[in-house]
Formats: structure tokens, C-alpha cells, sequence
């Protein structure tokens, strides 16, 4: 379940994202780049703690939705 929900939401991503857009966020957002970045690690502890028989799949669906809307954020702040 948490590998399709996060598989799903990445392919939805990749229709938008243009190559070039984390490095250049990294560069000129740093806050946001930061913000990816924590939010990645909060995805992998919910998955993580999910296989150790926790049910964290409520939290790692609103993790997963403010993981992509960082990504279109960024793909818009590259784009303008």
C-alpha cells in the first residue's frame, strides 16, 4: 500500500518536474530544498516505522501530499 501511494503520487510529480529544479531550489530556496529534504525523511521514518508493524498509513498519505506539493512549488518557483 505505502509503495503504490508513494509510487503514484512520484509519477505525478515527474509530469511536471523539469530537470535542473532541485539544484537551482537548493540554490535559490534554500528553505524549501530543506523543506523537501525533511519532508523525504519523515516519509522514510513512516514507512520505516510502518514495517515494524505500526499503522502510520493516515500520516504518511498527509506527509506524501505535502511532499508533492513542495515539488510543484518548486518546479513553479524554477519555471518563473
Amino acid at each position: 500500500m505505502f509503495h503504490a501511494l508513494f509510487n503514484e503520487t512520484k509519477k505525478e510529480i515527474e509530469k511536471v518536474y523539469l530537470p535542473g529544479t532541485m539544484a537551482d531550489i537548493k540554490t535559490h530556496h534554500s528553505k524549501l530544498y530543506d523543506e523537501v529534504l525533511l519532508t523525504e525523511r519523515r516519509l522514510d521514518h513512516l514507512w520505516q516505522t510502518m514495517r515494524k508493524g505500526r499503522n502510520t498509513l493516515t500520516q504518511f498519505k498527509k506527509t506524501l501530499k505535502e511532499w508533492k506539493e513542495l515539488h510543484l512549488k518548486a518546479v513553479e518557483l524554477y519555471k518563473g
